[in-house]
């Protein structure tokens, strides 16, 4: 009985890793991205004495819905694909993670700059020009 178990199990972890290594580019690059923006924005907090537990929840959450809009993008680009009759890719869920990976890579230059790490001049400029109408938005 064990011995069966077994075998579903190992069968369970090579179709995840499957899944996984299947995955185009950019999705390891959001991945990827999503880690870095959480890694250095938990230093970031930490260099400044505000580390803050909730903060990291709604971050992650934040992030899990992300991943979840990218999902569904997904989904509809193969639905799409589906519903016409010649061969064709579309990549809906791919073109929305490339979306979210140049945000979580403003997000770390954001975070960087802050903690006085050198940006370059112009990206410096494009940061704080963002920064003015996020606030002028929230006001």
């Amino acid at each position: 009985m064990s011995l069966n178990i077994e075998k579903w199990i190992v069968a369970a972890l090579a179709a995840v890793a499957a899944f996984f290594v299947s995955l185009p580019a950019v999705y390891w690059a959001l991945i990827g991205a999503m880690a870095m923006d959480i890694i250095i924005g938990t230093l970031h907090a930490a260099s400044e004495g505000r580390i803050s537990s909730w903060v990291a929840f709604v971050g992650v959450t934040k992030k899990a819905a992300v991943l979840i809009v990218v999902g569904l993008a997904a989904l509809i680009g193969h639905t799409l694909a589906a519903m016409i009759p010649v061969d064709v890719n579309i990549p809906l869920g791919q073109a929305v993670a490339l979306f979210y990976v140049a945000g979580e890579a403003i997000s770390v230059l954001e975070h960087a700059a802050a903690m006085g790490v050198p940006v370059p001049g112009f990206l410096r400029r494009i940061l704080e020009g963002w920064k003015e109408e996020r606030d002028d938005a929230a006001h």
